[in-house]
């Protein structure tokens, strides 16, 4: 029974050993990793997108539309591309002169990339490229300024921008470069953002409120990180345009949740973008364009207000300087994107929308006739189009419409039918999943355009290149960007001349930037660039104006633009700057938005109702903080453009909730935005864009409407610019004949005075009246004239006025100066400035006492000058200025003088010379008056330390007082004289002197302090000089190698006559120093002394190290959870074996006791017994066991 005891001891034992061995415990944590693991994963599920099922993902898919007897397009063409394309653009994406189509496949993380074929004369199967996680929008344009046309996507879900170069040397596109930009990026475009003539790349990033900008770095040869800027609450789209016809690019943000745009615009004096301006657009806002909108030669902002189904459009007021509120138009339901180009090639700019939940798109047709949109034509496309463009998709010369179909992962191409005069239905093309953005240019930098798409759910972009040989697009090209791209756009985004492709990755929080590669003909793996959370919107354009592109990106989640800035020394871009703008920026714009020749940003802040304006400073060469404006509610989209058509830059969103643009145009008189204008459009409008949508020359706005399922139009009437008849208009008489040419019904004439307008003759067009108006005006002023083609009898806008000014006022001047008293034989000047007129000067003459009228000598800058001798005594003799200008106006003035014989000097009085110290300056005054006129003060000094032996003048300095300032170097009593001399050439005299004291005094010292410090700690060394002159310097010298001066070394003036120098020793022991004294006179003292450095102790007192706490901790928690197993491992696998063994104890136990108590009752009764046999036991007797 022991040996079975100790053999379970053992093994209990064992047991303990056995598990806490190395090899067991390692086991055992992983065991605990592995199941905390799968614990985690089993309570959290994966998120898991499902494809509408309706989706049949065919290629090759033709809508028929109804017959038609006027021209129209051709039915739609269908091509594959990847998985949810949800961007299109068109661009040379191959850059071989062929446009091709380009697509963000959302779900597919890639592009699609259809490249026309010549040969076939349609378009080659889709080329794919990876791209960032789900890219959301993609570009095509030179994002690497190399002149080659690359592909950038934004990629949504990562947070990066996917750029893929071309490569002229291997013909193909160069891998992927990736550039973080902001959280979320939703869209992302290529332009010159800071205005350095590079392309630069921008994004707007969604969940943090901010557009990215990569600048375009020349020197580095790459884009710089980002820079970021603060727009509004998730900006869903970005474009860089001059917003405020500044001649600057700006950028501009449709912020979605803020129903507004945020507009950040370029500050030359800075040389970079204000803080936001931010103005009102309608209900979520998600698309945003810049361009002409109304036709006045101003850039104007348009938004697609996806909630309201609406355009919102801010018209540029080049009168006030800023922006005229929002104007509306109703679009389509639930408008997704906004594009103004020429779509039914009439030369008239029109107005396209995709429309998301209609499965359609709106055409917004231009009607010259009646000068305002005609009604909605709509197309039947792919299911959900998320993206539209408008450009040669097959490179005929005639314009075409691409659309990004979300689910049915394709393109669907409108082929604009020169037979018919109509598009053909839509075609279609095969991209990437849920394409988000699509963009049109040449992608492949081939002369062609082409077309690319952001597919969010694949991260790629597919790139649909024209082929000229087929006359069609090939398949799809994909390039793989970042993380969930929901905008793309096409530019120069590294500044080689080359187009390239810029996505904002919504999901990476970056932007991807695809660089044309030339050497390889193709483009390069895509560079991203981590931007704000969120980015949304990208634009790529000048950013900070330094002639380079730039990118843009605006972060929806961080509430900031980042900024890539080019950096030509790198030839790569700058790290992201960024900038807060307002809450939720949603779109992002690059242009002038203030108007001031820089490019500025502007974002389109959703959650803000604002935008926000970031100028660019030349003078810092930065962005001034944000410049917010209000706009509409959840702006969407933003723009910059000349809203308003009068020649300057204004800012239009869409305001997605509340259905309407916000217009802010630029008032030039207060050089500022004016509030908004807001005008209704159709419902949700989430993009808007400005350009010449009716073909008029006049910019318009258009708006995408989501939930309306149309496109709204906001047209600029149909203002003629007269002509002045140069031969019979008299401005003098106040006649004035104005001609036109045009074929209208009728013509209002309008004359605007002192901001009062007036209809002043309605003109029917026929034989009776020709075109032209005549009046003669009686008052002096400016008058505006405009003519303006109509059928009705009201209008309150002026823009493209001829203005005639209405002389009847002379010129005028100022006499600055003329004697009244003169002397016979001697030259008097008479100076007249300021000599200006309302028109121009024609004659400025002079005569004196009626006689001799001749010309006055012109000096520049509006002054003239005449010289007069006279020639005879007497008193009131006088002069006569008589001016003229060029429509007879005159202005005749007299002045009276006396001429008299001089013979008198002049005089002096307060001669003052005070004495001085050596080295010190000596100021002679005098006062001098003469009858007449002084005509200098002569001064002489003796001395060779006076530079000016034939004398100088002395300095007039007002009332008859003369001044020279001289600073003697030789010490001793000077002489001096004066010779004061008049027009006249009488002459006066007088001589003086003055004492120049030298200095022999040393300078003197106190207060010397040189403390001991221990070694490798500083000394300071202190001292106070002072001189009765000056102290020119005190050196210090200090004795050994480690100090870096032997030739010494001048020690800092603290103030209060105080020097110090700071050394840090590094050898110790007792040190010598000196110091030199020397004032400016050279005398020198001298002074020195020493201070002990002790040498540090090479063990630490109570050095208690880091690293075995750490290893003491790290050991304690090992042992607690050792400790925790073995508790655990005896609790349920030893206690039972424990208990087992006790009982089994117990029961040996008892046997021994019963044992024990049987042996001593019988050695008891053995006892007894011998007791009674008279025995006793011997004590050492054994009584058993």
């Amino acid at each position: 029974m022991r040996d079975s005891q100790k053999k379970k001891n053992w093994n209990l034992n064992h047991k303990f050993r056995y598990f806490f061995t190395k090899k067991n415990f390692i086991c055992f944590l992983v065991f605990f990793l592995l199941f905390s693991m799968l614990l985690i994963n089993s309570i959290i599920p994966p998120f898991i997108f499902q494809k509408n099922p309706n989706s049949n993902g065919s290629g090759e898919t033709n809508v028929p539309l109804n017959a038609v007897s006027y021209l129209d397009w051709n039915a739609q063409t269908k091509r594959l591309v990847g998985d949810a394309p949800y961007s299109v653009a068109i661009g040379d994406v191959n850059n071989d002169g062929q446009q091709d189509i380009v697509t963000a496949n959302y779900y597919g993380d890639s592009i699609s990339i259809l490249t026309w074929n010549v040969s076939t004369g349609d378009w080659n199967a889709q080329t794919t490229r990876a791209v960032g996680d789900y890219p959301h929008i993609v570009v095509v344009g030179d994002a690497n300024n190399d002149g080659q046309q690359d592909i950038v996507t934004a990629n949504y879900n990562d947070g990066t921008a996917s750029i893929f170069l071309w490569n002229d040397t291997m013909e193909d596109w160069n891998d992927e470069l990736t550039r973080t930009v902001g959280d979320l990026p939703y869209s992302v475009a290529i332009g010159d953002a800071n205005n350095d003539g590079q392309q630069d790349i921008v994004t707007a990033n969604a969940y943090d409120a901010t557009v990215s900008i990569l600048l375009w770095n020349v020197t580095t040869g790459d884009w710089n990180a980002q820079t970021k800027r603060s727009v509004g609450i998730m900006p869903s789209s970005v474009v860089i345009g001059d917003a405020n016809n500044d001649g600057q690019q700006d950028i501009v943000t449709a912020n979605y949740y803020d129903a507004n745009v945020s507009i950040l615009l370029w500050n030359v004096s800075i040389g970079d973008w204000n803080d936001q301006t931010t103005l009102a657009v309608g209900n979520e806002p998600i698309s945003v364009v810049i361009g002409d909108a109304n036709n006045d030669g101003q850039q104007d902002i348009v938004t697609a207000n996806y909630d309201d189904g609406t355009a919102s459009i801010l018209l540029w007021n080049v009168t006030i300087g800023n922006w005229n509120d929002q104007t509306t138009r109703a679009v389509g339901g639930s408008p997704y994107s906004v594009v103004i180009g020429d779509a039914n090639n009439d030369g008239q700019q029109d107005i396209v929308t995709a429309n998301f939940n209609a499965d359609t798109i709106s055409i917004l047709l231009w009607n010259v006739s009646i000068g305002d949109w005609n009604a909605q034509t709509t197309r039947t496309v792919g299911h959900q189009p998320y993206s539209a463009v408008i450009g040669d998709a097959n490179n005929d010369g005639q314009q075409d419409i691409v659309i990004a179909n979300f689910y049915d992962d394709n393109v669907s191409i409108l082929l604009w039918n020169v037979t018919i005069g109509d598009w053909n239905a839509q075609t279609t093309r095969t991209v990437g999943t849920n394409p988000w953005s699509v963009a049109v240019g040449d992608a492949n930098n081939d002369g062609e355009q082409d077309i690319v798409i952001a597919n969010t759910y694949d991260n790629t972009v597919s790139i649909l290149l024209w082929n000229i040989t087929t006359g069609d697009w090939n398949a799809q090209t994909t390039r793989t960007v970042g993380s969930y791209p929901i905008s793309v756009a096409i530019g120069d985004a590294n500044n080689d001349g080359e187009q390239d492709i810029v996505t904002t990755n919504y999901g990476a929080n970056s932007v991807s930037i695809i660089t044309w590669n030339v050497t390889i003909g193709d483009w390069n793996a895509h560079t991203t660039r981590a931007v704000g959370s969120s980015p949304r919107g990208v634009a790529i354009g000048d950013a900070n104006n330094d002639g380079e592109q730039d990118i843009v990106v605006v972060n929806t989640g961080s509430n900031t633009v980042s900024i890539y800035t080019w950096n030509v020394s790198i030839e790569s871009w700058n790290a992201q700057t960024t900038r807060p703008v307002g809450s939720g920026p949603n779109s992002v714009s690059i242009g002038d938005a203030n108007n001031d020749g820089k490019r500025d940003i502007v974002t389109a802040n959703f959650n803000t109702d604002s935008i926000s304006i970031l100028l660019w400073n030349n003078t810092t060469n930065n962005w001034d903080s944000q410049i917010t404006r209000s706009v509409g509610n959840a702006p969407y989209s933003v723009v910059i453009g000349d809203a308003n058509n009068d020649g300057k830059n204004d800012v239009v969103t869409a305001n997605s909730l509340d259905d309407t643009v916000s217009i802010l145009t630029w008032n030039v008189s207060i050089e500022d935005w004016n509030a908004q204008t807001t005008r209704a459009v159709g419902t949700d409008p989430r993009s808007v864009v400005i350009d010449d949508a009716n073909n008029d020359g006049q910019q318009d706005i258009v708006t995408a409407n989501y939930d309306a399922n149309n496109v709204s139009i906001l047209t600029w009437p149909r203002i003629l610019r007269p002509s002045l008849d140069p031969i019979l208009t008299n401005p003098s008489a106040g006649f004035v004949i104005l001609n036109w040419t045009d074929v209208a019904p009728k013509y209002l004439v309008y004359r605007e005075t002192f901001n009062i307008t007036t209809v002043i003759g309605l003109t029917p067009h026929g034989v009776t009246f020709s075109n032209t108006f005549t009046e003669t005006i009686s008052e002096a002023g400016t008058y505006y004239y405009a003519i303006i083609a109509t059928d009705c009898f009201t209008f309150s806008a002026l823009s493209n006025c001829r203005s005639v000014y209405i002389d009847k006022d002379p010129p005028t001047y100022e006499l600055l100066s003329y004697p009244e008293t003169m002397a016979i034989g001697v030259p008097n000047e008479i100076l007249l400035t300021s000599v200006i007129d309302n028109v121009q000067v024609q004659g400025v003459n002079i005569s004196f006492n009626g006689l001799y009228n001749v010309s006055m000598v012109p000096l520049g800058e509006n002054n003239y000058k005449y010289w007069y001798v006279p020639t005879g005594y007497g008193p009131n003799q006088f002069f006569t200025v008589y001016l003229s200008d060029t429509v007879g106006n005159v202005n005749v003035s007299n002045y009276f003088f006396t001429v008299i014989e001089d013979l008198e000097a002049p005089t002096w009085s307060n001669l003052t010379a005070p004495n001085v110290d050596l080295g010190f300056p000596i100021t002679i005054n005098i006062n001098v008056s003469d009858n007449v006129e002084v005509k200098q003060v002569l001064l002489f000094i003796s001395g060779n330390d006076f530079p000016y032996p034939s004398g100088t003048p002395m300095t007039f300095m007002g009332n008859d007082t003369y001044q020279y300032t001289f600073t003697p170097s030789i010490a001793g009593t000077r002489m001096f004289s004066i010779i004061l001399e008049d027009i006249a050439g009488n002459t006066a005299y007088v001589s003086s002197f003055f004492t120049v004291i030298g200095d022999s005094e040393i300078p003197t010292l106190l207060n010397l302090t040189a403390p001991n410090v221990d070694l490798g700690f500083p000394v300071t060394i202190s001292i106070n000089v002072s001189d009765n002159v000056e102290v020119k310097q005190v050196l210090l010298f200090v004795s050994g190698n480690d100090f870096p001066y032997p030739s010494g070394i001048p020690m800092t003036f603290m103030g209060n006559g105080t020097y110090q120098y700071i050394f840090t020793p590094s050898i110790a022991g007792t040190r010598m120093f000196s110091i030199i004294l020397e004032d400016t006179a050279g005398n020198t003292a001298y002074v020195s002394g020493s201070f002990t450095v002790s040498a540090l102790s090479t063990t630490a007192p109570n050095d208690f190290p880091l690293t075995f706490l750490i290893s003491l901790l790290t050991a304690g928690i090992v042992l607690a959870i050792a400790l925790v197993a073995m508790y655990l491992y005896m609790h349920y696998r030893i206690k039972p074996e424990i208990a087992e063994l006790k009982k089994s104890t117990q029961v040996q136990a008892k046997r021994r006791k019963e044992t024990l108590e049987s042996n001593t009752k019988s050695a008891k009764e053995v006892e007894g017994k011998k007791i009674l046999n008279g025995k006793k036991l011997h004590p050492t007797e054994k009584t058993g066991k």
